[in-house]
């Protein structure tokens, strides 16, 4: 017995400290597991919110750059016209705001004055903090656009301010709000289950209006509980958020009776990047603690059994119980390391088989926990790449509409955008002929795009197809399978179409044709890419009507340009046939030059013209003496010199018209007066004559007045003159 007790005891005790090792081990490898999934569950959260928050700011951008650059808006807005910007601007906020969480739809005017709130004309109370509105502050400083998170007396969120021109004249900024708030939090709640609290700096919510919607209370006097998705707040410690308000992300373990959290606090920061609050994303670790120390347990029975094998069997008992522990480590690692799909082979009933089935169970929860999350990862992802894909393809839409001037060009580079950035079958564009009979496809792209556009297509509208009963009715219409709708006309060239979706190009009420798009897939067309198509056609429309107004605009310019020309150039004929042809330099002084004759520039001779009007009326001669050559910043100064001439010159013209014109006014205004002093006609004549010789240089003046027996009978057409 004491040969076996010196035998059992140190084996059940070398046993034994290997055994609590490996339970060691295993237990910080379980407790490090569930510490890193919670810190990559907190970071892929984190980075959702951002994500989201960086959407939020281009969708604010793009609506309010999409307001910002219609031409009615901007002359509205150059009128200072609030009821026909409201009026301009309300079905736009409408539309747009059962898209987006708009809170906040303003026009502001350059010294940072509110001058329309659309979103509620007669509310004013906002005026008094538009001074204080940063972002639109530094929009009207430089006159670009701005967007970011913002605290104002709305509330927390992301705000897209846009500057509006008008004829090369500053207007104003166009502002638009979406919500940063409970919705918010709610709708990354829902996604990934964790909970969160927006706390906000007390002075800097003060300063913007919010004091008093102070929704929950907080143990540090800084802050002020402004959004939570908890029915009772979990806080963390004050020295948290002190280093959270100060730039650093902090991760505190919270522990009560029923619960344990993790909380990590983040810097809420505004566009400017001053931190503006507390961002507090919370974790319930109640479940993965219990599941953790499940397994503690489960793994220290296997110990206890384990030892017990030990003590009535030292080589063959150890060697068979280490071996599945082996086993069961070394899965562990796998897990650890990333290899989720483990599963034991152990099929003994007794407690390693109980724990290698729990160990399966554990393996395959997991395993299927992380395959859930990533799909929901990857599917939120792709989400957000779509959306960001149509928000680009609108803004590029944007951006082609402000740059392309070709009508032709601008509609080939839209139907090839859409028909590329959406994945379609077919697209087209069908504007309306001058009567307004007929839609006629003037542009598309995909299947057979250019054997169908040259077919000419036309459609009467309101009585064929899809695409006139749109056109007729300017409402938008999807079709989820063509086989089944009346309106759908086939076509011999798109024999694959299943569904299709035509919206209105429409400017105000005016229709102006149709964006059709097809797919080759039924059911390919959602609500949210209707409402996308809707906002890009309504930029294309805008787009198409700004062209042909600045087709109009350019041909009125044109014509103007060429009457002025007309007569600028009478006018220097007469003031050059009645002056010296030019002057030259001399060593008396500038002398005057009467020879018509034009020198040839030669050697050190520079001949710059004089030009008005893109006419040349003139030339400046510059030469350098013998021996020096041309500088290029002299050739420079002449170049600048002989322009200001010019613009000199055609001031001094205009003047002189202005002169004259004054001086002929003011002598008829003279004589008139002269001849209404008197109703006699004999000192009427006389004061006429006494006028017109002082004010006009003629070496003799006479006025006659015949006998009525020497004056011509009238002829008819006298008569006809007379009457």
């Amino acid at each position: 017995m004491r040969l076996n007790r010196k035998i059992l005891f140190p084996t059940l005790g070398w046993f034994a400290t290997l055994l609590a090792l490996l339970i060691v081990g295993l237990g910080l490898g379980i407790a490090a597991e569930t510490r890193a999934q919670e810190k990559q569950t907190l970071d892929q959260i984190e980075h959702a919110f951002d994500a989201e928050v960086e959407v939020l700011s281009r969708v604010a951008l793009g609506l309010a750059s999409g307001t910002a650059h219609n031409p009615a808006i901007q002359e509205a807005f150059a009128n200072r016209d609030a009821e026909a910007l409201l009026a301009l601007t309300q079905e736009t906020y409408q539309r747009q705001r059962g898209i987006f969480p708009i809170t906040e739809f303003q026009f502001y005017l350059p010294d940072a004055t509110p001058f329309l709130r659309v979103q509620n004309p007669g509310e004013t109370g906002a005026a008094e903090h538009a001074g204080q509105n940063s972002i639109v502050a530094q929009a009207i400083s430089t006159q670009k656009s701005a967007s970011g998170i913002e605290i104002e007396e709305e509330g927390l969120g992301i705000r897209g301010v846009v500057p509006i021109n008008y004829r090369g004249e500053f207007l104003g900024v166009l502002e638009i709000g979406l919500d940063l708030g409970d919705a918010l939090l709610e709708d990354i709640h829902a996604e990934f289950g964790a909970d969160f609290q927006v706390l906000l700096l007390r002075d800097v919510a003060q300063q913007a209006g919010l004091s008093t919607l102070e929704r929950y209370q907080v143990p540090f006097p800084a802050l002020l509980g402004y959004a939570t998705t908890m029915h009772t707040p979990i806080l963390a410690e004050e020295s948290a958020y002190r280093k959270a308000i100060a730039g650093e992300t902090q991760t505190t373990y919270l522990q009560t009776l029923e619960s344990r959290h993790i909380v990590r606090s983040i810097p809420l920061k505004d566009f400017n990047g001053g931190i503006i609050g507390v961002l507090d994303i919370l974790l319930d670790r109640t479940g993965a603690i219990d599941t953790q120390n499940q397994r503690i347990a489960v793994t220290l029975g296997a110990v206890i059994f384990a030892m017990v094998l030990g003590g009535l069997g030292v080589t063959y008992f150890s060697t068979r119980t280490l071996a599945p522990i082996e086993v069961l480590r070394a899965a562990a690692e796998n897990i650890a390391e990333g290899e989720f799909h483990q599963q034991l082979e152990i099929s003994t009933d007794d407690e390693l088989g109980l724990l290698a089935q729990a160990f399966n169970a554990m393996s395959r929860r997991i395993e299927h926990l992380m395959q859930t999350l990533e799909l929901r990862v990857s599917e939120r992802t792709k989400e957000l790449e779509k959306r960001t894909n149509y928000l680009q393809a609108t803004a590029e839409v944007a951006r082609n509409a402000a740059t392309i001037r070709n009508p032709d060009t601008l509609l080939q580079r839209v139907a090839l955008l859409v028909n590329e950035r959406f994945q379609l079958y077919h697209t087209g564009i069908f504007l309306l002929d001058p009567t307004g009979e007929y839609a006629i496809l003037r542009m598309a792209a995909g299947q057979s795009a250019e054997e169908i556009v040259a077919q000419g297509v036309r459609i009467h509208t309101g009585a064929e197809g899809i695409v006139g009963h749109v056109i007729s009715t300017g409402e938008p219409r999807i079709v989820q399978d063509t086989s089944e709708d009346p309106y759908y006309l086939p076509n011999a060239l798109l024999p694959d179409t299943r569904s299709e979706m035509v919206l209105p190009l429409k400017v105000g009420d005016r229709v102006l044709g149709a964006l059709d798009v097809q797919s080759n897939h039924p059911n390919a067309f959602l609500s949210d890419e209707l409402q996308i198509l809707q906002i890009l056609a309504d930029q294309v429309a805008i787009a198409i009507e700004n062209l042909r107004l600045l087709q109009e605009n350019e041909a009125a310019l044109a014509a103007s340009r060429r009457l002025y020309g007309e007569l600028s150039r009478s006018d220097w004929a007469r003031i050059l046939s009645a002056r010296p042809i030019g002057y030259e330099s001399a060593e008396s002084g500038p002398q005057p030059i009467f020879s018509p004759s034009l020198p040839q520039p030669e050697g050190t001779v520079r001949q710059i013209p004089i030009r008005v009007q893109e006419k040349t009326i003139g030339y400046l001669y510059a030469e350098k003496h013998p021996g020096e050559d041309w500088a290029a910043d002299e050739e420079q100064i002449i170049q600048l010199v002989s322009e200001q001439i010019a613009v000199s010159l055609e001031n001094a013209r205009i003047l002189n018209n202005l002169q004259e014109r004054t001086r002929r006014d003011r002598v008829i205004a003279q004589i008139t007066d002269g001849m209404r002093e008197t109703l006699e006609v004999d000192l009427m004549l006389q004061n006429v004559l006494n006028e017109m010789g002082n004010n006009l240089n003629f070496s003799a003046l006479e006025i006659r007045l015949a006998h009525p027996a020497d004056l011509p009978e009238n002829t008819p057409e006298d008569d006809e003159a007379a009457a």
